[in-house]
This record gives C-alpha cells, sequence and structure tokens, in this order.
C-alpha cells in the first residue's frame, strides 16, 4: 500500500471541454478607420470559429476581408446583408445577432470592430468557459481617449462615459445582444463579475484618424436615434474648421489615465501609427 500514487484531489469545480465562438459585424472599415483585421486577428487567435458580417460596404472594406479570411481558416466572412435594417440604433443588435447566428458553438464572444482582445486574457477566457457554475461574464473595457496612450479612467461618474467600461460579452450561443449591441442580455443571478478585471478589451473607436474620427461620429449620430438624430454640434464645428479632433472640448484631461498595459500584438503597429498623428496628452 505505501508504493500507491497519491491520485490527484478533483478540482472543486467540474470543468468540461467547451466549444468558443466570436462574432462581429462591420460596414465601410476602411472609410471610417476601424481597426477591423486587428480586432479580428484577436478573435480568430482565441475562438474556435468566428464569423464576421459586412453589412453593404461601399469603400473596398469586403475585399479587404476576403483577403484576411484567405489566412485564417477558422473565420467566415457573410456580405450581402443590409445596413439600414433598422432606422435607429436597434439595427446594430441585430446585425449582432445575424452575425452570432452563424455559430455552432457552445459558447460566444461578441465583439466590435473597433476593439480588440488582450491576448493576456485568452487563458482566463478558456477557463471559464469550462465552468459549470455561471453562462455568462463581464469583461472590462478600456476606452481610449485623447490619444493612444491614455484612457477614460473607469471610476469617472457615469454621464461623462460615452460608452461602459464594463459589460457583458462572453456568454452561452443562446443569448442574444441588447439594445445598441454594447451587452448581451443574460441572466442577472447567472452572470459572474469575479473576472471583469482579468479579460480586457481595448476600444479604439475613440482614437482612429482625427478626419475619420470625425465623419464616423457625424454620420453615426445623424442615425443613431432615429429620425431627426443631429451630431454632436462641437463635433460639426470641429470638422467645420478642418481635420483635427478636438477631444479636449469634449472631456477635460482629469478624466483620464496612462494605459497601464501594453497595446494587444495584433494592434501594435495599427496604434503606433495612428499615435505617431496625435498631439499627445500631457
Amino acid at each position: 500500500m505505501g508504493n500507491l500514487k497519491k491520485m490527484k484531489q478533483p478540482d472543486s469545480e467540474t470543468l468540461i471541454p467547451q466549444t468558443l465562438g466570436g462574432s462581429m459585424f462591420i460596414r465601410n472599415a476602411i472609410q471610417f478607420d476601424y481597426c477591423v483585421c486587428e480586432a479580428l486577428a484577436s478573435l480568430c487567435s482565441l475562438c474556435d470559429k468566428v464569423v464576421i458580417v459586412d453589412a453593404s460596404s461601399t469603400d473596398g472594406t469586403l475585399e479587404m476581408l476576403q483577403e484576411f479570411q484567405k489566412n485564417h481558416d477558422n473565420l467566415k466572412l457573410v456580405s450581402g446583408e443590409k445596413w439600414e435594417c433598422h432606422e435607429k440604433y436597434d439595427r446594430l443588435r441585430i446585425l449582432a445577432d445575424i452575425a452570432k447566428s452563424h455559430l455552432k458553438t457552445d459558447w460566444h464572444f461578441m465583439l466590435q470592430a473597433d476593439e480588440v482582445i488582450h491576448e493576456s486574457s485568452f487563458k482566463t477566457i478558456r477557463k471559464a468557459i469550462k465552468s459549470e457554475k455561471y453562462d455568462s461574464y463581464t469583461v472590462r473595457r478600456m476606452n481610449l481617449f485623447g490619444d493612444l496612450n491614455h484612457y477614460l479612467k473607469y471610476d469617472i461618474p457615469h454621464e461623462h462615459k460615452p460608452v461602459s467600461d464594463t459589460v457583458i460579452r462572453l456568454a452561452k450561443l443562446e443569448y442574444n445582444a441588447y439594445g445598441d449591441a454594447e451587452s448581451l442580455q443574460t441572466i442577472p443571478a447567472s452572470c459572474s463579475s469575479v473576472l471583469t478585471d482579468e479579460i480586457l478589451i481595448m476600444h479604439y473607436g475613440f482614437v482612429r484618424r482625427d478626419k475619420n474620427n470625425l465623419d464616423k461620429t457625424i454620420s453615426m449620430q445623424s442615425w443613431f436615434w432615429g429620425e431627426g438624430s443631429q451630431p454632436d454640434h462641437r463635433v460639426v464645428e470641429m470638422a467645420k474648421k478642418g481635420t483635427r479632433y478636438e477631444w479636449e472640448l469634449l472631456k477635460s484631461r482629469d478624466l483620464l489615465e496612462r494605459i497601464y498595459v501594453n497595446h494587444p500584438k495584433f494592434v501594435k503597429k495599427w496604434a503606433e501609427e495612428r499615435q505617431a498623428e496625435k498631439i499627445p496628452v500631457v
């Protein structure tokens, strides 16, 4: 008996193999300077299967994605979906769910085309989906602002946050997008926040090239709230004056903090190129 090896005790929580899918939709990534290929690279490196829906792009985005797909066997590109599927922000939810509908995996990570998952989160995500305890997770979204080296602080008042920095993006496949597709609509009792700061998305939507940022903001805000929508007058004035996105007119320096991690490897070159064009935050 003394020669018998001690048996390894099972973990207190059962872990079972699970498949993970990723989804995204896009329209006119080139025109509005989305880091869409970088975003897809992070999803394809993490997930078993990834789907991206091109919603009637007119600027060469579809052709760019077709080239990208050639080097990513786990990526499915869906084209031909109508961008004007609804008159306001609900179209984002609809398109997000269309993309997800092409997946057959157990779990799902919903990503937007100007966001990149940090590779330091991959092991945590893969472990999280093996758990039987939860069916969804909140994750951290770092909203870069001002330049590529700063973000909007997590603890600032809600009214100063243009978008949330805590979102539900990882969930069982049956959960659909909610509202403007910022989060998945899950059951609160089975949604965990214990890994929020271990799963990081970096959001580059506010630090794209200045001219593209102005054009995208004006375009989006012109339809986002439905008929009669008007873009922020400050952004319109910026566009009239030239191409600089004057972030100081929208947020003060004290709302910003220097980023505490390196940019994800997938987006490093994209970020460096845009930072070189910015007036650095000081």
